[in-house]
């Protein structure tokens, strides 16, 4: 019976893993777009506003062109209002005063669609073609771009997978093309400077898990080099970026859509968040009032856990010695990137298009018994279950569901637990 259900697997592994995809979807799509949508209890189709707009559109990108003319115009700080990027930001926008706001948004949304279908799906298909199959990596890549995300993206002016697209085609030069290494090394600092969040995926420039001399002095020039360009701009500008970044740290930005842990645990008890949760579990207001107080042990809780996670999935991609670009590595540091940064709103979610759709690609695990091989793939498939959740808006989901910071939490999890549980013995994407 063991062998035939390992020979099934096997033969069968894409098919599955499509099956998972697409089950889990369908769950998704149902319970948060159709029952909310067609099936509510007021018997009339519902649709609210799925994305919070603002008119007019593009407000992050006028944010943006408002630092530039502050600094490069006014020959003042760029650090007025919500500013958190870095000086060297500003100076790659700069070009776009040179347009009006519509023409310069018209860009910044073209850029972003060209930025996804690269990031999502040629370099995945450049990986792994003509070994594998890209069925799923073109699955991922059509959910993704009709999710709830990818349009919170568009509508703000955002310009999160601009920089992930140079993210990973850092990665995937400096894993697939290593005559490139300096060229990756320059990607990746690119994205780092435009949003910072990036400088997690430096654990991703490992190709020898053995050689930590050589991995330390990479991540040690990598990094000292990212630091010297925060002064690009001069001493003052730099304390004023460093100062920004300190008062969003202690005040961040309170929405239901910022899946950050800090503003999660913050919401927990809030009435714009999920008290209301609370009430209808029986706790009275001064109960509620009372939790706050304890609202920074809950985050620290949570902290505690994804830094354990992470390390977790770093010992283990130690342990087994896996050459090139690790998936498992891959979609951790992603949803650390999510959820640590203080402010870390919903449009940043299509960035998890491309670790899952190269989780999906690892074949369906064989264990050495049975039970153990079942649980792995019910793991998987949680996961892939879990994700798509995040492709639906807020506005048709259960009050526990509407902030994503307790999916994302789910997902690494469940992966940490499948790696530690499995023992692949090869890289997919080498």
């Amino acid at each position: 019976m063991k062998t035939k259900l390992n020979d099934f697997i096997r033969e069968n592994s894409s098919f599955l893993n499509i099956f998972f995809i697409l089950l889990g979807f369908l769950v998704s799509f149902f319970l948060f777009f159709v029952r909310p949508v067609f099936l509510n209890s007021n018997k009339v189709m519902l649709f609210p506003e799925y994305v919070p707009i603002n008119d007019p559109i593009g407000l992050d990108l006028n944010y943006m062109l408002d630092y530039c003319t502050s600094w490069f115009t006014n020959h003042s700080t760029p650090y007025v209002g919500l500013n958190l990027y870095p000086p060297l930001a500003m100076i790659l926008f700069k070009p776009l005063l040179l347009v009006d706001r519509w023409p310069a948004f018209e860009i910044v949304a073209t850029l972003t669609l060209l930025a996804y279908t690269l990031t999502a799906l040629i370099i995945p298909a450049l990986i792994v073609f003509p070994r594998k199959d890209i069925s799923i990596i073109a699955l991922f890549f059509v959910l993704g771009l009709f999710s709830y995300g990818f349009y919170f993206e568009l509508e703000k002016g955002q310009f999160n997978l601009i920089t992930f697209f140079f993210c990973s085609l850092g990665i995937y030069l400096f894993h697939h093309k290593p005559q490139y290494r300096y060229l990756s090394y320059i990607l990746l600092t690119i994205s780092i400077q435009l949003k910072v969040y990036p400088a997690i995926f430096l654990l991703m420039m490992i190709d020898d898990w053995v050689d930590w001399k050589t991995n330390l002095k990479r991540f040690f020039a990598l990094a000292t080099f990212n630091f010297l360009l925060l002064f690009v701009g001069g001493y003052s500008i730099f304390q004023d970026f460093i100062k920004a970044i300190q008062r969003q740290i202690i005040n961040p930005n309170m929405a239901i859509t910022n899946h950050s842990v800090k503003v999660f645990t913050q919401l927990l008890f809030r009435k714009i968040g999920l008290q209301e949760y609370f009430l209808g579990a029986g706790l009275s207001q001064n109960q509620i009032r009372s939790l706050v107080g304890y609202s920074w042990i809950i985050e620290i809780a949570i902290m505690g856990v994804i830094f354990l996670c992470l390390l977790a999935i770093l010992v283990k991609s130690y342990r087994l010695k896996l050459p090139g670009l690790n998936a498992y590595t891959f979609l951790a540091c992603t949803i650390g990137m999510l959820v640590i940064p203080a402010v870390s709103n919903d449009y940043k979610l299509p960035l998890l298009t491309v670790p899952m759709a190269m989780l999906m690609l690892q074949p369906l695990q064989i264990t050495g018994n049975i039970p153990k091989t079942i649980l792995v793939n019910i793991i998987k498939f949680s996961i892939t279950l879990a994700y798509m959740t995040t492709l639906f808006s807020y506005t048709n989901k259960p009050l526990f569901m509407q902030n994503n910071l307790p999916a994302l939490l789910f997902i690494l999890l469940a992966l940490t637990i499948m790696v530690i549980l499995e023992k692949p013995t090869s890289n997919v994407f080498n």
